[in-house]
């Protein structure tokens, strides 16, 4: 099984399949196309959900933590975590 961080950086290198969606979106991709298993899938929307920016579009918003279709904020947002796993 690959850790969160591995997780994360598969998101990072398929941040291109966002589209006008997320993370979870693109999560949801990979398990589709069976490049992660419905196990590492469940671990990473809960890493997401746990781990969720704290700001006022999180806060009027229930479904998207960031304005939806950016990507900068998503990428910002991976690569401080993918440092913090290190």
């Amino acid at each position: 099984m690959k850790t969160e961080k591995e997780l994360l950086e598969l998101l990072l290198d398929n941040i291109s399949l966002m589209g006008k969606f997320g993370l979870c979106s693109i999560a949801i991709g990979l398990s589709i196309q069976n490049k992660i298993s419905h196990e590492e899938l469940r671990k990473i929307i809960e890493y997401i959900k746990q781990n969720k920016p704290v700001n006022l579009h999180t806060i009027f918003n229930n479904v998207f933590y960031w304005t939806k279709g950016r990507k900068y904020p998503r990428i910002k947002w991976l690569k401080k975590h993918i440092n913090n796993l290190t």
